[in-house]
């Protein structure tokens, strides 16, 4: 499964009967055993799916119920483009009352949304916070590495 935005890039692939995975496939993902997997007529595939990043969680859901697929998940993410908030801030020294309440109340709700999943970040600094031009051309933070 592919899936390109302006946050997020999600490389899934399917390794059935040994097929080999796409070249540009990284390799930590792919060094996994190759027995005891499923199997299928086709010896790899590559799904391609756009929609949003919740449908990824139900797509996991589903593959951990065939057990023995080889799973190769690769997130690349491009929010860098703008940089981080630690790079703004040696920059410019400074951001507006305004603009810091707004991100902080962007940041909080990102915060709520991993700890609704149970995760809890426990690195939480500007150079993990990653700034990107929105399509209407608001810089918007988010929150990295979690």
């Amino acid at each position: 499964m592919a899936r390109d935005t302006n946050e997020t890039k999600i490389q899934i692939a399917l390794n059935l009967d040994g097929g080999d995975f796409p070249p540009d496939t990284d390799s930590r993902l792919t060094s996994a055993k190759e027995e005891g997997h499923a199997s299928q007529a086709s010896k790899s595939q590559i799904i391609s799916v756009n929609t949003g990043i919740g449908f990824l969680d139900h797509m996991l859901h589903a593959l951990a119920k065939h057990a023995g697929w080889s799973l190769a998940l690769n997130c690349k993410g491009d929010l860098h483009k703008k940089g981080s908030l630690e790079e703004l801030l040696d920059l410019a020294g400074h951001l507006e009352v305004g603009k810091v309440r707004a991100w902080t109340r962007d940041l909080l709700d990102a915060l709520n949304f991993l700890h609704n999943k149970s995760v809890v970040h426990q690195d939480i600094h500007t150079g993990n916070i990653l700034l990107f031009r929105e399509p209407t051309g608001e810089v918007v933070p988010k929150l990295a590495d979690a």
